[in-house]
């Protein structure tokens, strides 16, 4: 198996590493959908109705004092899939989303995890997720379903237009300094710098409750800070079965989605 994480912090080790994977392991261009490949994402608008979203916060907001879990501005709930109906059937189980995934990664995917996300306004908050980062330096598939409402004060998503691809990993892992080469975390200068100043283009998704982004996390992404209101969202984590790649943190988050699933089990025998 690929181990970016080991790999030295030589560009040319780097970019060989990560060539000889995409060489093994090719993105595809999905048709009627090559924004996916050229760009890193793809939006899909009225992916889920007002009623269906408003029943996915309700249930959010049911959960969220006995099972949320804080990361700086972020309240998260891993694996919903297992504890709720509608987050099973209508968010994990999505038919649409695995489809344009699997053809999008060149082989099955299965879900990781729904991941429930609430981000509210903080003085020192980052966004969600922390600020610029990638999940990974090798391709990976997340859906991102937004529940409410979302302008530029909201929080939206925001990702740096084909940082997925081998081409701009390569590129920006050129710029960085022998040190970070391997790190995917990002100030906000050094983005400021690859979009100003070396042709990366950024995208900061607006959109309507019901609006589903569907994107690789290899790409250099963000939430934006939230300044006013709640962004509520909805978030598949999706991994390849290739024996070729074991995505970095899948124990994590299914030993954080198993303790949800107890804690609702426990609810429910204490109420019986």
């Amino acid at each position: 198996m690929f181990n970016i994480p080991n790999l030295r912090n030589s560009y040319s080790i780097f970019a060989a590493g990560l060539s000889f994977y995409s060489l093994l392991h090719p993105l595809k261009k999905v048709k009627n959908q090559r924004s996916l490949y050229n760009d890193g994402f793809l939006v899909l608008e009225n992916f889920f109705s007002p009623e269906q979203c408003n029943e996915l916060i309700q249930l959010f907001d049911d959960l969220e004092q006995s099972c949320a879990i804080t990361y700086g501005s972020d309240r998260r709930i891993f694996g919903l899939d297992l504890v709720s109906d509608i987050h099973r059937d209508l968010v994990g189980k999505n038919k649409k989303a695995h489809e344009i995934g699997t053809s999008y990664i060149g082989s099955d995917l299965e879900l990781v995890t729904t991941l429930g996300g609430k981000v509210k306004r903080d003085p020192d908050n980052l966004g969600s997720g922390g600020g610029w980062h990638r999940d990974s330096f090798l391709s990976q598939f997340k859906m991102i379903v937004y529940l409410t409402d979302v302008d530029e004060d909201n929080g939206p998503f925001q990702y740096v237009n084909g940082s997925n691809l081998l081409r701009g990993k390569l590129k920006d892992a050129s710029y960085r300094d022998k040190g970070d080469i391997r790190n995917p975390r990002y100030e906000d200068e050094y983005v400021r710098m690859l979009v100003g100043k070396k042709g990366f283009d950024l995208t900061t998704f607006t959109g309507k409750a019901g609006t589903a982004i569907l994107c690789d996390t290899s790409g250099i992404h963000r939430g934006m800070p939230v300044v006013n209101g709640t962004r509520y969202a909805v978030t598949n984590y999706y991994k390849s079965k290739s024996l070729l790649w074991k995505r970095n943190g899948d124990g994590i988050i299914d030993k954080l989605a198993q303790e949800t699933a107890a804690k609702v089990n426990k609810q429910k025998s204490s109420n019986d």
